[in-house]
Formats: structure tokens, C-alpha cells, sequence
């Protein structure tokens, strides 16, 4: 059974990656900083304990959000549109492989992944390993605004 690391999600952090404790519905930021508002946010360590007890998850996007208009921090867009307005040179197929067209460029793959973490895409599979949440379940996706 795979459990969370923090390489798992440390790509998120510098984005307001966010999490849900598994018996509450309250959301919460993860804060890069010391100062936390407690009734919003919680300190990395914190957050990050309570994620290695399982007793809090991760909030995330699937992969199959890729091909769907998402709204994140009030904007509206692809992502895959997005990726390829540089050229086509990304595929999302129905099996859920994502795969370039015609070559890529190392940058063009850094790109890409630092765009998931932005938008909080889960492309490490945690969502189907029941390590994170899928923003889609929730009453409210804490990404929009």
C-alpha cells in the first residue's frame, strides 16, 4: 500500500496547495510561512503530520481534467488548450496516457509540470491511491477563486 510522502506534494506548496481533514468538511491553505491564520491555514509541519497519520488529504485535480474548462484563481480556461497554444505537441488520450506530438523539449516538460503544480493536477496517481481528495467531490473547489 503506497502512503504519502512529502515528495508527493511538495511541488504544490509554493502554489497554496490546500487539504481536508478526513473527518471535517473545513478546507485549509498550507502556509510556506510562520505566520498562520489558524481559522484558514496551518504551518507545513502541521498540516504535514496530520497527512502522515492519514487523518487529513491533499486536495487535487484528476488528469482527466485536463481536456475540461477548470476555473482557477477566477480564471477559466483548458489546460490541454492551454499547453498547446506553444504548437500541438500534448495528447490526453481516453486511457488516461499523456503523450507529445511530434518531439518535445525539455523545457516544454518543465513547463508542463510546473503548470500541474500550479493548478493542482495529480499526476501522481494519490487521488486513486485514496491519498488526496478530488477537488471534484467537494461541495466548493477551494481553487477558484
Amino acid at each position: 500500500m503506497k502512503t504519502l510522502e512529502l515528495k508527493d506534494i511538495c511541488g504544490y506548496l509554493p502554489y497554496g496547495l490546500k487539504y481536508q481533514w478526513t473527518n471535517m468538511k473545513s478546507v485549509r491553505l498550507i502556509s510556506m510561512t510562520d505566520e498562520v491564520d489558524y481559522s484558514s491555514q496551518h504551518s507545513l509541519s502541521t498540516a504535514w503530520e496530520w497527512m502522515m497519520h492519514r487523518q487529513a488529504r491533499p486536495i487535487l485535480r484528476p488528469m482527466s481534467d485536463l481536456t475540461k474548462e477548470i476555473t482557477h484563481r477566477g480564471e477559466k480556461f483548458v489546460p490541454l488548450d492551454v499547453f498547446n497554444d506553444r504548437g500541438h505537441f500534448i495528447e490526453f488520450d481516453a486511457a488516461g496516457l499523456l503523450y507529445t506530438v511530434g518531439g518535445c523539449m525539455d523545457s516544454d516538460w518543465l513547463m508542463v509540470f510546473d503548470k500541474f503544480h500550479e493548478w493542482m493536477f495529480d499526476y501522481r496517481g494519490l487521488i486513486s491511491a485514496g491519498l488526496a481528495i478530488d477537488v471534484n467531490t467537494l461541495p466548493e473547489n477551494p481553487y477558484e477563486l
